[in-house]
């Protein structure tokens, strides 16, 4: 056997000093995939909502004399623009957070970001509720009209009380970090 070989047979420690083990590495990843995501979505979401925005509609095809087109219905009133400046706010904030906890991993800093960024989503939904922004009168069954109106309030609010929870949260956790880290020096 020469040195090499023996080598090889020897088990290698677990964790070494100064080595990340496997598990963080794939935390990392994660965290890293999870941001690359975030901004993406952010990209496409200010994008989408600055220049495509009446494509948020009720289409209905008609055929009139053998020719069929798409009538198109938007969904979205001009109390949008309202709505608008806090989504891109958010929007921006995400891709900005996001950005920096790319260049710069810092557990106490992804929880900052993370708490702000909610902070504006939380507003930015609420803002939606409390604007609504949507005109569902364009769509033809009248029976409908108040059911869809209904579940977008009822997803605006469940999806406030999951920020909301998740910011309380956050804020707890950062607390508690905060805590431990003046108590133990």
């Amino acid at each position: 056997m020469n040195h090499d070989e023996k080598m090889e047979e020897q088990p290698k420690p677990s964790s070494q000093v100064g080595t990340p083990s496997t598990a963080t590495k794939d935390t990392r990843r994660k965290r890293i995939i999870h941001s690359i995501a975030v901004i993406a979505w952010s990209i496409v979401f200010l994008v989408f909502f600055h220049l495509f925005s009446e494509y948020v509609a009720y289409y209905e095809r008609e055929t009139v004399d053998g020719i069929s087109k798409w009538n198109v219905y938007p969904l979205l009133t001009e109390e949008f623009g309202f709505v608008l400046p806090i989504l891109t706010a958010t929007l921006a904030f995400d891709i900005t957070g996001h950005t920096i906890l790319l260049i710069r991993e810092r557990h106490r800093l992804r929880q900052i970001i993370g708490l702000v960024a909610h902070a504006l989503e939380f507003a930015t939904c609420m803002t939606f509720l409390f604007v609504f922004p949507f005109d569902f009168t364009v769509v033809p069954d009248a029976d409908v009209r108040p059911i869809l109106e209904m579940i977008a309030r009822i997803v605006l609010i469940a999806i406030s009380v999951v920020i909301g929870v998740e910011i309380l949260i956050r804020f707890i956790k950062l607390m508690i970090a905060v805590r431990k880290k003046h108590t133990t020096h």
